[in-house]
């Protein structure tokens, strides 16, 4: 079991200082995705194309209309979160020397001892999906980009989806592995729940039974990954959850079909 394996080491004043500035790197980092990604995205990448000497690139935002803004602005708020993911743990591997797929959980590790318990996860979620997605709160909520009534989903619906589910992947690697695989270091497995309490706080605001999941998935997604050295097939798991939720809701809606 991850309780016995993954004991907590003696601390040492080298782990606790690298803790204390992981953590505050953490909040500093959420806070400020949390923040960007809800500027507006079209005004902020003309003003970012005009500094760096692209006016045609700016003019060509600037006349953006529709259905073409609002899929930038939520490009933005997906480029930026990425972003803000990956950025923290790539640079924090760089400048300490350290094994990137190591320290990202970017390898297979031991996944095939454990497929069974992600099958398990796979059903928990299937059930779960089953009772929510016909619910108001889920489809007023998803997805994202909504599409009006006779616009096609071709192309703007599939270029976002892979924004979106790209970002997911960057979630993983940041709660399920170089958050989690760092406080395993000092904290043993009490890193699971730890690595859990800023990933239910970004689910603040979604769905209650979303919110509330995420606190399930959290920790069970967060020991398997431990236990594995691995975060793809909990990646997988919630890409394939996420896309499930965006086409239930729009069947529901009457759109996809």
């Amino acid at each position: 079991m991850v309780w016995g394996t993954h004991a907590a080491p003696l601390p040492n004043p080298q782990s606790i200082r690298e803790t204390w500035l992981l953590l505050t790197l953490l909040a500093a980092m959420l806070t400020g995705v949390h923040y960007a990604a809800r500027l507006n995205g079209p005004l902020m990448l003309e003003g970012l194309a005009r500094t760096v000497g692209c006016p045609a690139w700016a003019d060509s935002v600037r006349a953006l209309t529709g259905e073409d803004w609002r899929l930038l602005n939520l490009l933005w708020w997906a480029t930026v979160t990425i972003t803000g993911y990956l950025g923290l743990p790539l640079v924090w591997v760089w400048v300490g020397g350290l094994p990137l797929r190591e320290s990202m959980g970017w390898r297979i590790g031991k996944t095939k001892n454990h497929l069974s318990i992600y099958v398990g996860f796979a059903l928990i979620m299937v059930l779960v999906l089953g009772w929510t997605t016909g619910q108001s709160e889920f489809l007023s909520r998803y997805p994202f980009y909504r599409i009006p009534d006779g616009v096609s989903l071709w192309p703007r619906f599939f270029l976002w989806e892979a924004f979106y589910l790209v970002q997911f992947i960057a979630l993983e690697s940041l709660f399920r592995g170089f958050l989690l695989y760092r406080l395993a270091g000092t904290l043993g497995s009490l890193a699971v729940p730890m690595a859990m309490v800023p990933y239910c706080m970004i689910h603040w605001g979604k769905p209650t039974p979303e919110a509330f999941a995420s606190i399930l998935a959290g920790l069970g997604l967060g020991l398997m990954s431990l236990r594995t050295g691995s975060i793809w097939p909990g990646a997988v798991l919630h890409v394939a959850v996420a896309l499930t939720m965006d086409l239930a809701s729009l069947y529901h809606q009457g759109q996809l079909l």
